[in-house]
């Protein structure tokens, strides 16, 4: 167990800690505040002398941190950082070179990374998914609805939205929606009523709902989908 002591804001007050992010070699550790505040600490999680090193602030410009993720693209490390009002990407592997590479932020827990390539993804709170690379954007997909919450499954983005009813009201049960990024299609839907929390872990995916449920849900084989598509005739065979 490692303890590290998240300094004072200016003002002689704590400050809540929003989002944090460790890389996997276990030797960055990255902390994002309510206050803006991002603190970077450096040095090896396992042993006693990290919590010797204070983190250091590598970026503060008062809109909350909504996100953290660090990314290995080449020989660089990536520290993408999301706020409010703006997304961010500091090279921290050499100097912590920094780029701003959107004047529009996000919400929290609305960005993730794309395991297959690294990239950043970030999905408008009433908006479309962009993505974006240490040096700039990426491409944008198109999607419809609220967004409350984004992870990473697998090969899918998972996207948890409400949906913009007639009376322009959102609808109070949440889409958990499957899209396949590389090949553009949505994969998989479904209604799920207040989705507080989603996961995925141990080969499925589980959404928790605020009444206290746990959903798990797996992936068929490929074998049964082609089956599946073969039945309802959604298939062309040469």
């Amino acid at each position: 167990m490692r303890t590290i002591k998240v300094p004072q804001s200016r003002q002689g007050k704590l400050v809540p800690v929003s989002c944090i992010a460790a890389h996997e070699s276990m030797t960055q550790l990255a902390i994002g505040l309510y206050d803006g505040t991002v603190l970077l600490a450096r040095g090896d999680l396992s042993r006693d002398k990290f919590s010797n090193k204070p983190p250091r602030v590598i970026h503060d410009q008062g809109s909350p941190v909504t996100g953290l993720h660090f990314a290995q693209q080449g020989r660089d490390t990536a520290l993408y950082v999301t706020t409010i009002s703006a997304v961010l990407s500091y090279v921290t592997s050499r100097g912590d070179h920094k780029e701003t590479l959107d004047t529009t932020g996000s919400e929290l827990g609305c960005s993730c990374i794309s395991e297959s390539d690294g990239m950043l993804w970030v999905a408008r709170t009433e908006g479309g998914l962009s993505s974006y690379v240490p040096e700039g954007r990426g491409g944008a997909v198109v999607f419809d609805g609220k967004k409350e919450k984004m992870t990473w499954f697998r090969n899918y983005l998972v996207v948890v939205s409400r949906s913009l009813q007639s009376d322009g009201t959102f609808n109070k049960m949440n889409t958990v929606t499957f899209y396949d990024s590389r090949n553009r299609f949505i994969a998989f839907v479904a209604g799920f009523t207040d989705v507080t929390h989603i996961l995925g872990e141990w080969g499925s995916f589980f959404v928790m709902t605020g009444d206290g449920k746990l959903f798990q849900l797996v992936e068929k084989d490929f074998q049964t989908k082609l089956d599946m598509l073969f039945k309802k005739s959604m298939c062309v065979v040469y």
